[in-house]
């Protein structure tokens, strides 16, 4: 938990979404390209909130090329990203009026 004083800008490192996906967790992992979609089953590198961006192992790969970027959709599941791009979109900056103690 972040303390903040009144009028202080948050900003995105005040803000991180809930845990959804624990390093070594089973995940469904999902390649899109227009109307084709490919599945496979992979192990999460690292833990993770929707829209993060964790790597993940595909476990049907049997050498160091399963090493995939994948962006948290939900729990247990995720996306490739395209180029292994990696930041989540960062949110919009809110101003926090009053409510935290300075």
């Amino acid at each position: 938990m972040v303390n903040l004083r009144a009028g202080t800008v948050v900003g995105p490192q005040h803000l991180r979404s809930p845990t959804v996906i624990r390093r070594g967790d089973a995940i469904v992992i999902r390649c899109i390209s227009g109307g084709l979609v490919v599945k496979t089953v992979g192990r999460a590198g690292q833990d993770g909130g929707v829209g993060d961006v964790i790597t993940a192992r595909n476990e049907r790969s049997r050498d160091a090329s399963g090493l995939l970027s994948v962006r948290v959709t939900g729990p247990g599941e995720g996306v490739i990203v395209a180029g292994g791009a990696s930041a989540k979109p960062e949110p919009k900056s809110t101003v926090v009026t009053g409510g935290a103690k300075p």
